[in-house]
């Protein structure tokens, strides 16, 4: 993305190592016996909020019905996003879009009374085939499904049950590497300006436990409040994803001038990219 009036022009590269991968699962599709819902169930807030299950999966139903026929804005109407990623949910859809689920018969985890997680069978775009517990509670009274973004130092949500497109050609890269024990990887290099909330990265590059850089420099100029606002943004790598996103790690930078960030993570991605928080 370029504009006028630089503030931040970041660019990323890192030094992989090589390991082992492991052997997908794939699982089998499940008849589904759920009600469509016409829009979010809304209940007298002044009952008991003890989630009903049946209710919680008939709306889980209806969100990932919408999305897979590609009716982002009423699949919204279903949904709390807690990612903080800044960007449209509908562009997030576009990056890798649903094709199929199944809710699994498998028992949700009562999380409290009135948020359970519901394991979900996802089938992307991009070949890749997952399992996710995705959240549904009621609170004030409607029933929503919430998505948000795994801390680095918390396993990842994700059950890869079929490997992407993406995973298999960055592992076949690996192992052409593999005399070296590692392999150098330099993307995304753009400016911006104007940043007043947050923004993803445009490349996607694939990660691997370890060490990964990012490399910038960030100005004033331009910035909200002017010279006396303290610089500090916050340089994160992750996942992005309309069922979540899933962080490698991150770092603040407070300082103007350029600067090297070192993250370490401990995760596996393929698609991921770097954004940042003001």
């Amino acid at each position: 993305m370029k504009r006028k009036n630089k503030i931040l022009a970041c660019t990323l590269s890192a030094m992989l190592l090589v390991s082992s991968m492991a052997v997908p699962v794939f699982a089998a599709e499940l008849e589904q016996n759920f009600d469509i819902l016409s829009s979010p169930i809304s209940i007298d807030q002044n009952k008991d909020q003890k989630i009903d299950e049946s209710i919680a999966k008939d709306t889980l139903y209806s969100f990932l019905t919408k999305l897979k026929e590609g009716k982002v804005a009423e699949a919204e109407e279903y949904l709390v996003d807690e990612t903080n990623l800044g960007i449209p949910y509908a562009d997030i859809v576009k990056m890798n879009p649903l094709v199929d689920f199944s809710i699994t018969d498998k028992t949700p985890t009562v999380l409290d009374e009135s948020t359970i997680a519901i394991p979900t069978i996802a089938s992307m775009e991009n070949g890749e085939v997952m399992e996710i517990p995705l959240h549904v509670s009621v609170k004030s009274g409607k029933y929503k499904v919430h998505i948000f973004t795994t801390p680095p130092n918390e396993p990842s949500p994700y059950t890869i049950l079929q490997e992407s497109r993406d995973t298999k050609e960055f592992k076949q890269t690996l192992a052409k590497s593999a005399q070296n024990r590692s392999i150098g990887v330099a993307v995304d290099t753009y400016s911006f300006s104007g940043l007043y909330g947050n923004l993803n990265g445009l490349d996607k590059f694939g990660t691997l436990p370890g060490t990964m850089g990012i490399e910038g420099s960030q100005s004033p100029d331009n910035w909200p409040g002017g010279n006396n606002y303290p610089i500090k943004v916050r340089y994160a790598i992750g996942k992005p994803g309309f069922l979540g996103n899933d962080e490698f790690g991150s770092g603040v930078i407070s300082t103007s001038g350029s600067f090297k960030l070192p993250i370490i993570g401990t995760k596996m991605f393929t698609d991921a990219c770097i954004y940042y928080h003001l």
